[in-house]
């Protein structure tokens, strides 16, 4: 074979392409960079349309499911089965007209009442309570809004020894270390039970709460009223449903509400917590009072001791029970599970479940809490500053020696701002009690922090107040949030990192942003 013509050809190609290269090599790279910038700016686009349409068609089968189970409820109504329950109640009567709202800045009447917050804002409820009326039997009710749903069990059993978790309350330097997920329970079926399944539940997408709840739920017939086609069933399932529910004169009287922790040392979270619980007893328990004697309220997790236990206390008539240290085949005479946190109106992670702030139902619920501290006449005190200080502190078992999001230059923000005239407070929320953190944040006429969750305290600070959020990672929950409380003024100043990960500095233009703020 001859080579002679592959090596000229090799030669004649190492003297053309180089120079071609050359000249290709800076402009036209940047123009190809360029494009493919572009088109991946375009699928990002797309990407992010492609998302909104799903959770747009996860809520359109939300709706469907919906539709769906109110045709089965009342197909069930013809079902042998189903004959042993009362007749549903009469219709209730036309609701007369609603009378004109008091004017919005009269807070010092907190609506009382589920009625009262129906009428002013019935979009924004976190929870559409199911009907309270004894013929109603086990029933719930899903938000057409928002992903929660409240269900009432009457009666209802549970079983602990169905439920995995852990004891709960243990002191917390006696668990540090341990996994989250003992703390969360796991069911298995006849972990709860009732005479029925309770009408108009059906499994929602993203709420993980009740449907783990219900894939421990059964139904139990007493072993002398069991239905001959019971027999049809695997002998597992026969043993979890015929079996004898203690007697009602066995079960706890009144109203027992059951509820879910998720982020339970995290003030934010908790306040979702506190504001759905808050909701739902409101519209559920026949006062209307949440200092009540008429309910108690039983915790479904296993977390040990934390930090906010007690405020739990302060606002719902007692420290509540951990469902493991309930007494086997407990009964309650009415059950009402909260909604999780995370399903609340207040929650803005899920924008395609939503519901229009309601500023009146912030308020109620804010006097309340500022009534139980005996806080409702503190106002806040002219250029008084209060700057947080975020400091590592030990909360969960899972703790780091690290605090994320620290100011670096906070001595000098305070030192500008005490130069102008202000009275300036640095606090330390970890190592006060909730008392005295109230008390800062109502006396503030301005309340600094970098991103965390001491800036829910906006909710409780006096009209007129100014609430500054130090801005490291854009996002908006507590934008959203004064949306609710709307006499507290938002402002947002987006600071940088300096001096290592986690350290964040507020330059000039920042510091006389506040000082104007503070001697407006």
């Amino acid at each position: 074979m001859n080579f002679i013509p592959v090596v000229c050809l090799l030669l004649l190609l190492s003297i053309i392409i180089p120079p071609t290269l050359a000249l290709v090599s800076d402009e036209t790279i940047d123009e190809w960079r360029k494009a493919a910038e572009g088109r991946e700016g375009i699928i990002r686009t797309l990407e992010e349309q492609l998302a909104q349409q799903t959770r747009r068609i996860e809520q359109l089968e939300d709706e469907l499911r919906y539709i769906i189970s109110n045709g089965r409820e009342s197909k069930a109504d013809t079902n042998p089965a189903q004959k042993q329950l009362p007749p549903p109640p009469p219709p209730a009567a036309p609701r007369p007209p609603p009378a004109a709202p008091p004017p919005h800045n009269d807070h010092n009447t907190p609506l009382k009442n589920y009625d009262s917050h129906h009428l002013i804002c019935p979009l924004s409820l976190s929870t559409i309570p199911p009907p309270t009326s004894p013929d109603s039997g086990s029933t719930c009710v899903s938000h057409p809004q928002l992903l929660s749903t409240i269900c009432q069990m009457v009666p209802f059993y549970v079983n602990n020894e169905n439920i995995r978790v852990n004891l709960g309350g243990e002191k917390l330097d006696s668990v540090m270390g341990q996994e989250e997920d003992v703390e969360y329970p796991k069911y298995t079926p006849g972990a709860f039970s009732s005479g029925t399944m309770p009408k108009g539940y059906y499994e929602r997408p993203h709420n993980w709460f009740l449907n783990k709840v219900m894939k421990g739920f059964v139904e139990v017939t007493p072993k002398n009223k069991a239905h001959d086609h019971d027999h049809d069933h695997d002998h597992d399932h026969d043993h979890d449903r015929d079996r004898d529910p203690p007697p009602p004169t066995d079960c706890v009287k009144g109203t027992t509400y059951f509820m879910m922790r998720y982020e339970y040392v995290n003030l934010f979270h908790t306040m979702t917590d506190f504001f759905v619980a808050f909701e739902t007893i409101t519209s559920t328990l026949e006062s209307h009072d949440p200092l009540s004697s008429d309910y108690q309220m039983v915790w479904l997790d296993g977390h040990p001791e934390g930090n906010l236990d007690t405020i739990w206390s302060r606002l719902f008539n007692g420290h509540p029970t951990y469902v493991k240290q309930l007494p086997k085949n407990a009964c309650f005479e009415r059950a009402v599970i909260i909604p999780a946190g995370y399903t609340s109106a207040i929650w803005t992670n899920n924008r395609s479940f939503s519901s229009p702030p309601c500023p009146r139902m912030m308020d109620s619920f804010a006097n309340f809490v500022l009534a139980r501290y005996g806080l409702s006449g503190t106002q806040r005190v002219p250029r008084r500053v209060v700057i947080i200080d975020r400091v590592p502190y030990t909360a969960h078992p899972r703790s780091k020696p690290h605090m994320p999001r620290v100011l670096g230059n906070l001595g000098e923000l305070k030192d500008s701002l005490e130069a102008a005239g202000a009275d300036v407070h640095v606090v330390q929320f970890e190592s006060m009690t909730f008392d005295e953190q109230l008390l800062e944040v109502r006396e503030a006429s301005v309340l600094v922090g970098v991103h965390g969750a001491g800036l829910t305290h906006l909710l409780f600070m006096s009209d007129g107040a100014t609430v500054v959020e130090l801005s490291v990672n854009g996002l908006d929950m507590f934008q959203q949030l004064e949306r609710w409380r709307d006499q507290v003024k938002y402002v947002q100043i987006s600071i940088g990192q300096k001096g290592g990960q986690g350290n964040y500095h507020i330059n000039g233009g920042g510091i006389k942003q506040i000082e104007g703020l503070a001697m407006a």
